[in-house]
């Protein structure tokens, strides 16, 4: 089935988003950055085991060599099956753990007891002494996408890259994303110009035919020029592109077009850094002008700093540099090292040369932990600052993180730090983000920008009076297990790309969920059979249509709320 999208779209890789920690029993929601101190990962025993075993949902096989992690809220650790399909851990400490398949090759990955379509399932929580020996997968076959891809006389074209994305929402603007999965997602064309991309999740995809700029290594020299990208069913604009709709295990053949015939130039520019000294560099263009990054082509700058792309259609187009590894704290930047970030929009007419992208020192933060309550039983090291960024044109969009550093006196630095970001704070739980103060005002949910703003000394504020609504879903009067309940704020100001505002949760195997850690506020809940995985549920355009059927729900500071919900079925 294809579907024409109406949005207006650019292609980007989405910020990661994770999945906050939460109590026993239930699934944890979706929403806000979570993660496990590494330190912690390593450290902690105990003498509980975890067993299980990972077949194939069509054969009964035993899938071998898949790659299995367990997380609680202090400890993450991997195994791999072995020949019988076996895995297992057998020194963990007791606690909560969420276990799940990672990628496997034309598999679809999932949590325990969970689903690939809508993600959710059950933690599995285990005491000092206790195995746990049913933690066993049957794991379903990604779909399939196949057709062929010629040129505007009908003749096949081979070495073109063809591969799957899928609309997500990130930093306030709906994105195509690339589909992650490695190779299986993204393929080449073969010499009747056939192509066949794999391991897909169920969901509706664009499909993107890469030749010219961004046909990377292509065995066809040819395809170098001459050729824009193109989206089925043969446009260059992804904003009337159709989406393939896919099915689990299922495969959708027929999807065929045409490359798009363009004009083909020469765009080539030099690296240096903030003191205008030749940097050594990977230099990433995207098309666009609003930070994409879905489709990338990548070239490296040499000990002179020159660059050139050749095949570049006319458009627009991002040029970032790659940050590197920032220096250990106390080090300094040496000129020319490629240390810093580089960000510049560039239009492309005919050939286009001598393109200056200069970069630009990275920023540093300090600042402290306050707590409002009592003093905490966890350790500096449990917690974790984020900061996404809200504009992925002044911060980089692929290859940097923000290393930082939590010492013991609660005090904290983040370093590496380019364009406007939100502060927010994985906690463990029973603590939440209360506020984010700078020089005295209140930052809270707000970007901060870290070439800009004045950035001093930051204070950060968790409050052990953490909000919880919780409840039953139903539908004609049984439990539903693995539905989602989105809890989101009444007010629409608040819809935005990892908010504190917005959760998703699935439900176990009782019908029940819980959602802790909510900003006192007035929210809305419903309760649907099913949301495709990803972040594009936090997207107004979605959440818009569901306000009229929801149920209002108020937290105050502290509050826990019951709220009973029956499945809605979307208008």
């Amino acid at each position: 089935m294809r579907h024409r999208t109406t949005i207006a779209l650019v292609v980007f890789a989405c910020a990661c988003l994770g999945v906050a920690a939460q109590q026993a029993p239930l699934p944890s929601p979706q929403g806000r950055p979570g993660g496990v101190d590494a330190r912690a990962a390593a450290d902690a025993k105990g003498t509980a085991s975890i067993r299980g075993r990972v077949v194939a949902a069509d054969t009964g096989r035993p899938l071998v060599g898949v790659s299995m992690t367990a997380v609680s809220d202090a400890v993450r650790r991997q195994a791999t099956t072995d020949r019988a399909g076996v895995f297992g851990w057998n020194d963990l400490p007791a606690g909560q753990y969420r276990v799940t398949v990672n990628m496997v090759t034309g598999y679809l990955p999932v949590a325990f007891h969970g689903d690939p379509e809508t993600g959710g399932g059950e933690d599995i929580t285990i005491t000092d002494g206790e195995s746990f020996d049913k933690a066993d997968f049957r794991l379903l076959r990604g779909g399939v996408i196949a057709g062929r891809i010629v040129d505007e006389a009908g003749e096949p074209i081979e070495g073109v890259q063809v591969q799957a994305l899928s609309v997500q929402y990130a930093a306030g603007l709906e994105r195509l994303t690339p589909v992650e999965g490695g190779t299986s997602r993204s393929k080449r064309t073969d010499d009747l110009g056939r192509y066949r991309v794999f391991g897909l999740p169920p969901g509706e995809y664009h499909v993107a035919a890469t030749a010219g700029a961004f046909n990377g290594s292509a065995s066809n020299a040819d395809l170098a020029t001459g050729y824009a990208v193109t989206y089925y069913p043969g446009t260059p604009d992804p904003a009337v592109g159709e989406r393939v709709k896919v099915s689990a295990a299922q495969e959708t053949p027929g999807v065929d077009f045409a490359l798009v015939p363009a004009r083909a130039f020469e765009l080539s520019g030099r690296v240096v850094d903030a003191s205008g000294t030749p940097a050594v560099a990977t230099v990433v263009m995207m098309p666009g002008a609003s930070g994409t990054i879905g489709i990338t082509s990548m070239k490296l700058a040499g000990a002179d700093g020159v660059f050139t792309f050749t095949g570049v259609t006319p458009g627009k187009y991002v040029l970032q540099t790659l940050p590197a590894p920032p220096p250990p704290p106390g080090a300094s930047l040496q000129p020319g090292s490629g240390m810093t970030f580089a960000s510049q929009v560039v239009s492309v007419a005919g050939d286009t040369r001598n393109v200056l992208v200069q970069g630009k020192a990275p920023c540093a933060v300090t600042g402290t932990f306050e707590f409002e309550g009592a003093q905490p039983a966890f350790k500096p090291r449990d917690l974790r600052v984020t900061a996404p960024p809200t504009d992925f044109v002044r911060a980089p969009a692929m290859g940097a993180g923000y290393p930082q550093t939590i010492r013991d006196d609660w005090t904290f630095e983040l370093r590496q730090m380019w364009g406007p970001r939100i502060i927010d704070v994985a906690a463990p739980p029973g603590w939440a983000l209360k506020a984010v103060k700078l020089a005295g005002l209140d930052v809270t949910d707000k970007p901060i920008d870290f070439e800009r703003d004045n950035v001093g000394r930051l204070q950060i504020v968790l409050t052990n009076q953490v909000t919880e609504v919780s409840g039953v879903v139903t539908e004609e009067g049984k439990p539903v297990r693995n539905a989602a309940v989105i809890v989101f704020a009444s007010d629409r100001a608040r819809w935005d790309f990892q908010s504190r505002f917005l959760r998703l949760a699935t439900t176990d195997e009782n019908g029940r969920y819980r959602i802790a850690g909510l900003p006192p506020d007035e929210y809305r809940a419903i309760a649907l059979a099913r949301v495709r995985t990803g972040a594009g549920w936090q997207r107004p355009a979605f959440l818009d249509p569901l306000f009229r059927d929801s149920s209002r729900v108020t937290l105050g500071a502290g509050e826990k709320a019951t709220l009973d919900l029956k499945i809605v079925k979307p208008r």
